[in-house]
């Protein structure tokens, strides 16, 4: 069987996510379960964060006299906004600083990290495109 994620709200949605494991699993393979508050970042958080990355891109080569690409403006964003963590050295046990994947944060960090992008846009005078799960939040706020 291969990953699988469950969101659960409730006791019933919980109650059926055992079940299921119950019902389905074969024993007789290793079962691992994680659980985090939170939902992980939406695919659609995503890809439009992604299209914000296309968009400053070619703003920042349209008024700028640098040439940038793409994994160097996301970088960027990262770095000044993104979430830092410690890696731990395998071999020294020293830590080091480090920045959280975007793959790995949760619907409220991406959303964070996008409000952030979005005030940058506007500062540089880059019109981003809103849809979908972002400009549902936007609106109910």
């Amino acid at each position: 069987m291969s990953e699988q994620h469950w969101t659960c709200r409730t006791r019933a949605q919980f109650d059926s996510f055992v079940s299921n494991v119950v019902d389905l699993w074969h024993f007789e393979n290793p079962l691992l379960i994680k659980w985090s508050a939170g939902e992980k970042r939406s695919l659609g958080q995503n890809a439009l964060f992604h299209v914000w990355i296309r968009h400053l891109t070619l703003h920042m080569n349209k008024t700028t006299e640098y040439e940038y690409d793409e994994d160097a403006v996301k970088t960027y964003i990262k770095r000044r906004w993104g979430i830092r963590t410690v890696f731990v050295d395998p071999i020294t046990g020293e830590e080091m600083p480090s920045l959280k994947s975007t793959g790995k944060y949760d619907k409220g960090e991406m959303t964070a990290l996008m409000n952030k992008v979005e005030e940058f846009a506007a500062c540089i005078g880059c019109t981003l495109p809103v849809w979908g799960e972002y400009l549902d939040l936007m609106e109910a706020a």
